[in-house]
């Protein structure tokens, strides 16, 4: 997960006993190795950071069905690990910029987790089926709380990227990958955005007066929002 300029990673030893360690990237403004260390005690199979409460969350194996969610803590050299609580299976874990979470079922369901009590709901089924012997990955753009991205993994080395509306579960292809391509930890960049920035429009339509016209009208909502939620107040100048 990338956070602050910093971008975290999870890797697993080919040693016995099996551990699990943290590594730390800056990413501004050239990647390098800044940190190492941090080891875990049992397999965290997912990270995710929410940007509104700055806090670090981790899935650990429960049963064959359900999975925990956990809050993390590497501030220290041995890692806490606290249980919120067990919700069912999936494959990926993302957070948008609002703090909410959302994660892609065995069966590709969407669901949305409450980060406080693992609370989840049934958003809808994305019409695919994730392969479950591929990693998955999944990422938020900053502008678009509303919009996650699948780099997704099926059966038969199929693979592409996904957009996936969050309010739906709609999924549409983006792109095939060319080759078999296993991508995952992606992430976009945060813009740097003044206080008070709106969200970007998500309805702008462009309608022409007759078939050929060169003339029309543009018609948009002007967005009430920034786009960590935030309600905008105060007039608009056109």
């Amino acid at each position: 997960y990338h956070s602050n300029g910093n971008y975290y990673l999870v890797t697993k030893s080919t040693t016995t006993p099996v551990r699990y360690t943290f590594h730390t990237y800056n990413t501004s403004p050239e990647w390098k190795k800044v940190g190492m260390g941090s080891m875990l005690s049992s397999m965290v199979s997912l990270l995710a950071f929410d940007p509104v409460n700055e806090k670090l969350y981790g899935m650990t194996q429960s049963s064959l069905k359900n999975i925990v969610l956990n809050e993390l803590d590497i501030s220290g050299s041995r890692p806490s690990i606290v249980k919120i609580g067990e919700i069912p299976e999936i494959y990926t874990m993302s957070i948008n910029v609002r703090g909410e979470m959302f994660g892609i079922g065995v069966n590709g369901e969407l669901y949305k987790v409450n980060l406080a009590n693992a609370n989840y709901e049934l958003i809808g089924m994305t019409g695919f089926v994730p392969a479950n012997t591929e990693t998955q990955g999944t990422f938020f753009d900053p502008l678009a709380p509303d919009k996650m991205y699948w780099s997704a993994n099926f059966s038969g080395n199929v693979r592409g990227l996904y957009e996936i509306d969050t309010r739906s579960a709609y999924t549409k292809l983006i792109t095939d990958y060319e080759t078999s391509e296993v991508l995952n930890g992606i992430f976009i960049f945060p813009p740097n955005f003044i206080e008070g920035t709106p969200e970007i429009i998500k309805d702008l339509e462009l309608v022409f007066e007759t078939s050929g016209s060169l003339t029309g009208k543009i018609t948009f909502t002007i967005p009430d929002k920034t786009p960590d939620g935030t309600n905008l107040t105060g007039g608009v100048n056109i």
